[in-house]
């Protein structure tokens, strides 16, 4: 049955396939996301966009950057972060870029892009973090030891390629065995120079080290612990 109301040219050049296809299509605009999109939502979906679109230009015009960044669906935020960031402050620059790290899942797709963000020539990087953040890289050795942990589950090896480690092996087990079960869990262990550390963020109590790939010395690549539930109540809470 077609819906009474067709939806905006804008978000109808937005619909993508589904991979379940019985779901059908997603809206994927910077915008609007949508995964269980039916035509029935058109009319919702355009009063939203239009809304959203107004909000979008009072925030541009009065330079909120943080309220323009949240304006976008959060897979879109590191992407809007990247064409807002040239007007920005440098203080903004860099508080702006962590609140958007730190509220992305799965940073590895855009690996390259992060790295050049945060190696971006912009003063003020201190602004980046809090000063328990700061002191806590100002205490690291001159060689710090990080794990990170993934699955593998089509041994691939990209686990190993992201950049974001721990300073915690209990936590990186713990990451390990969030979603997959043996022998797919993995924790590797390395080691990068204190001053290869892009940043390091606590926010969320995960002890982040934010750290270029190929700046870290694999030492081991174990499978990870089995999931004690006693000794990772702490870590359940937090997660």
């Amino acid at each position: 049955m077609k819906s009474a109301v067709d939806l905006v040219p804008e978000l109808a050049k937005s619909l993508i396939d589904n991979p379940d296809l019985s779901l059908g299509p997603i809206v994927d605009h910077p915008l609007i996301r949508l995964i269980f999109y039916t035509p029935d939502q058109n009319e919702y979906l355009n009063d939203t966009f239009k809304q959203k679109q107004r909000d979008l230009k009072k925030s541009i015009s009065n330079k909120k950057w943080d309220h323009v960044l949240m304006l976008h669906e959060r897979p879109w935020r590191s992407w809007a972060f990247a064409q807002f960031a040239p007007y920005m402050k440098p203080a903004e620059y860099w508080e702006n870029l962590a609140s958007v790290y730190m509220d992305t899942e799965g940073v590895y797709a855009e690996k390259d892009m992060w790295i050049d963000l945060f190696n971006a020539n912009v003063k003020q990087r201190r602004k980046m973090m809090n000063s328990s953040e700061r002191k806590v890289i100002q205490d690291l050795p001159q060689h710090v030891t990080i794990f990170r942990g993934y699955n593998d589950l089509e041994n691939t090896g990209h686990g190993l390629m992201s950049i974001s480690w721990t300073l915690s092996e209990d936590l990186a087990d713990w990451f390990a065995r969030r979603f997959a079960g043996d022998p797919h869990a993995l924790v590797a262990e390395g080691i990068c120079k204190k001053s290869n550390i892009l940043a390091y963020f606590n926010g969320r109590e995960e002890k982040e080290i934010v750290v270029n790939p190929v700046d870290i010395n694999i030492m081991d690549n174990r499978p990870a612990k089995a999931l004690n539930l006693e000794d990772y109540s702490d870590l359940l809470d937090r997660h």
